[in-house]
């Protein structure tokens, strides 16, 4: 039986290989090689558990010479949320003692690496939770970016981010709107953890909508800025991609809540409607009106 995995984390492992293997253009080809396998199982007198990527790297000898020596062998662990911090560390140190018994891999030739898709959330458990990390090998992957950051990596970005601030701010009248790339993430934070819609600042969607609009221009002249340095430059880049998966989880979420707003309302039972705008009503009201079609052929029998 295979590990389960979703989407995301299949997407995950396979940008996270194709970061990490060697290609026949890189500088290292001739000189070093891999081998990758997924979901490897093992079993070490009923130890059981999987390694989410297995990779082989081997050194060639001899130039020019197709006679390879295994370097090492690494397993991976891939995350793309923590759900419990205490079962992902057990998981990791479990694999790292019992996956190289159960293969019998050559001593001293094994490694594992925990790799943790790189969100600000699962930034924040780790920091809040560092203790449970010591000893493991604690990656962090960009997903967007396909970059990978060790812990002190994470934690220097981080440090230069505060002190960049100021740099956002100036970024921020840089886009044409009067909604900022926080107050998208301020909604999105406060929508994911209410059971109905939350208030949203005036003409959100509207605002939602230039501010990315803005934001993808301004992408462009980044790119074509000769002036413009490189860290200012990787920050617009990487701001834009967030700040429209964001934008679209806000939408996702409210329109769950709009659902079950409509479907409720046409049980007869009371909804609350305090925060909903002119365009969460009429979204209601809609999907009323098709509960109430779906629902037609059955009245003269219910």
């Amino acid at each position: 039986m295979s590990k389960p995995q979703d989407s995301n984390h299949a997407d995950m492992v396979q940008k996270f290989k194709r970061k990490i293997r060697y290609f026949e253009d890189s500088e290292q080809y001739d000189k070093y090689d891999d081998s990758f396998e997924l979901e490897v199982p093992y079993n070490y007198y009923g130890n059981r558990g999987y390694a989410d990527l297995l990779r082989r790297e081997y050194e060639r000898k001899k130039e020019n010479v197709d006679d390879w020596t295994l370097l090492r062998i690494v397993a991976y662990e891939m995350k793309t949320s923590i759900q419990d911090v205490g079962e992902t560390t057990r998981q990791v140190k479990k694999m790292d003692k019992y996956l190289p018994e159960s293969e019998e891999f050559p001593e001293g030739k094994f490694e594992s690496v925990l790799v943790i898709l790189d969100t600000e959330e699962n930034r924040e458990i780790v920091k809040e939770n560092i203790d449970y990390f010591e000893g493991i090998d604690t990656r962090f992957f960009d997903l967007d970016g396909e970059e990978i950051y060790g812990m002190r990596e994470i934690i220097k970005r981080e440090e230069e981010e505060k002190k960049t601030e100021d740099e956002e701010s100036e970024l921020s009248y840089e886009i044409d709107s009067d909604l900022s790339y926080q107050d998208i993430v301020n909604v999105w934070e406060r929508e994911k953890e209410a059971k109905t819609p939350v208030d949203l600042p005036e003409n959100f969607f509207e605002e939602a909508t230039q501010y990315l609009a803005e934001s993808k221009k301004l992408v462009d002249q980044a790119r074509d800025s000769s002036s413009l340095g490189s860290k200012k430059r990787r920050r617009i880049e990487k701001r834009h991609p967030r700040a429209v998966k964001i934008s679209e989880l806000i939408l996702k979420e409210r329109a769950k809540k709009q659902v079950l707003a409509a479907y409720y309302s046409h049980e007869g039972m009371a909804i609350e409607k305090e925060n909903f705008t002119e365009r969460d009503e009429k979204v209601v009201t809609k999907i009323e009106d098709v509960l109430d079609e779906f629902m037609t052929p059955f009245d003269e029998v219910l």
